[in-house]
């Protein structure tokens, strides 16, 4: 087959109508537009692996609640190498990966980013509030990691996300 002959069967095949009992929506779904809701929708249809089910909650509730990436964040990240407050939360529990600190939002509540949901379960100096003011974010929230090499955004950045409160 020539370059012509395999460009026409392409086009034919992308013009071909889809199986029988399925509709073009369902062969290319279609996802939506904020980031949040996009993530949470494939998150939960598994386009990430398994959640846990902390995830999945904060997932679930910010799709039920409607919540999208509308704030400005400055996130930073801490770490295990920090000594004592980079082992422990607030309320004695280890930090995990699902280890959030943010003092304007709700213990319990979810906070996501493009580098991942986590849960509000520390809190921080109340001059890291200040200063993402001044950075012209709405929120201060920190990440927890293992150690500065595993934060895949260089300890401190300004990006969107989104609440989702308990």
């Amino acid at each position: 087959m020539n370059i012509p002959q395999l460009a026409l069967a392409l086009v034919a095949i992308l013009q071909a109508p889809p199986p029988a009992g399925l509709t073009k929506q369902e062969t290319q779904p279609t996802w939506p537009q904020d980031p949040f809701q996009r993530t949470a929708t494939k998150a939960l249809q598994g386009k990430f692996g398994k959640l846990s089910s902390w995830q999945q909650a904060g997932y679930e509730r910010g799709l039920k609640l409607g919540v999208t990436a509308n704030r400005t964040i400055w996130l930073t990240g801490y770490y295990a190498t920090e000594g004592h407050d980079g082992h422990v939360d607030c309320r004695g529990r280890p930090c995990t990966y699902r280890t959030a600190a943010a003092n304007l939002v709700p213990q319990g509540s979810y906070i996501w980013t493009r580098y991942g949901i986590r849960e509000n379960r520390d809190r921080g100096a109340h001059s890291n509030d200040k200063i993402a003011r001044r950075k012209g974010a709405s929120l201060w929230c920190d990440y927890w990691y293992p150690s500065g090499r595993h934060c895949p955004f260089g300890g401190s950045v300004i990006t969107t996300g989104a609440v989702v409160l308990k």
